[in-house]
């Protein structure tokens, strides 16, 4: 049997039940989420049960484990499986996500370059307008035109690239001697 799993109210996964003897075997597997540590439970109609903490593999997160049918079927049908946030991993303060990274800018050209980009934050530093882009060597770098002016860094555990701006959107170059 195949279960959704749900995380704050979103589709997050799944979780597979099989049966394995006189045991279910409990297989839960959902993306990547750097932002903590997760723990899965399996949520029925009279009940829960909590399966554990999901492990990372690759770009996934995952569980597997062996349950008791006698200690399930008390439980009830099962429903769902959830995720939950049981441990939140210290975060770079300030930034903010961006959903329309092609607003970051007020004026051309760089507004139209970032149309349709994913994953944008932003926040403000020292007085001037800091833009974080996902970045991934194994695909093309974001912003060509400004990439003197870029800072590779990592923020929430993942790679990006930073660029700066001043209150009349001009690139700024980076401080060496100061990360983003």
């Amino acid at each position: 049997m195949e279960l959704p799993v749900i995380y704050q109210g979103s589709p997050a996964g799944r979780l597979v039940l099989e049966e394995a003897g006189g045991r279910l075997r409990a297989e839960m597997d959902c993306p990547l989420d750097r932002t903590g540590l997760f723990r899965g439970c399996l949520i029925c109609r009279d009940g829960e049960k909590i399966l554990g903490v999901l492990e990372p593999k690759g770009e996934r997160l995952r569980l597997c484990r062996m349950l008791l049918r006698e200690e399930v079927q008390a439980l009830g049908p099962a429903e769902r499986g959830e995720l939950r946030l049981s441990f939140a991993f210290r975060q770079e303060q300030g930034w903010q996500t961006l959903p329309c990274p092609e607003q970051f800018f007020h004026r051309a050209p760089f507004g139209q370059a970032l149309q349709g980009r994913e994953g944008a934050l932003w926040r403000e530093s020292r007085g001037l307008r800091l833009l974080a882009l996902p970045f991934d060597s194994a695909h093309p770098f974001p912003l060509t035109s400004l990439f003197c002016f870029a800072q590779v860094s990592e923020i929430q555990g993942r790679r990006f690239v930073v660029f700066a701006f001043d209150a009349e959107e001009r690139p700024v170059m980076p401080d060496p001697c100061h990360k983003m």
